[in-house]
């Protein structure tokens, strides 16, 4: 994948995201509760050192 393929892609991405985050703001007016879940979608990548 080229450079160019890949800032293609990122920004398909981004706008992607953006659209989904916008539909999903709208369908609830409790947004602080909704940022909360956040975090169970997308768990936490933890690195570890070869120590």
């Amino acid at each position: 994948m080229t450079d160019e393929e890949f800032e293609s892609f990122m920004k398909k991405a981004q706008a992607f995201y953006d659209t989904q985050a916008n539909e999903s703001s709208e369908e609830t007016d409790d947004s602080s509760s909704s940022d909360d879940s956040d975090d169970d979608d997308f768990p936490s990548i933890e690195v570890h050192s070869g120590d």
